[in-house]
């Protein structure tokens, strides 16, 4: 093998190494939230890095679906959940 090859051989795995390093503990949990808006409710599924990340994207998950306009959607986001239950 010649040293150029060696050399992007090395470089290919320090690559490799480094996104699977990056990507470890991604999702680490995992929460389904179900949020009441106008009368309607909608229960979705986030992951996240922590509990908190993944409640906040099921919340905007529950949301996008239920909204109508930024006004909506910044209303229900600040809505107490009506149920969180977290893995």
């Amino acid at each position: 093998m010649s040293r150029f090859g060696a050399v992007s051989l090395v470089f290919g795995l320090l690559v490799v190494a480094l996104v699977v390093f990056s990507l470890r503990g991604v999702d680490e949990a995992t929460c389904e939230v179900c949020v009441t808006f106008k009368g309607r409710t909608e229960c979705r599924i986030g992951q996240g890095r922590t509990r908190e990340d993944a409640i906040r994207q099921a919340q905007t998950s529950a949301c996008a679906v239920m909204t109508n306009g930024m006004d909506e959607v910044v209303a229900c986001g600040r809505v107490e959940p009506k149920s969180v239950s977290c893995e």
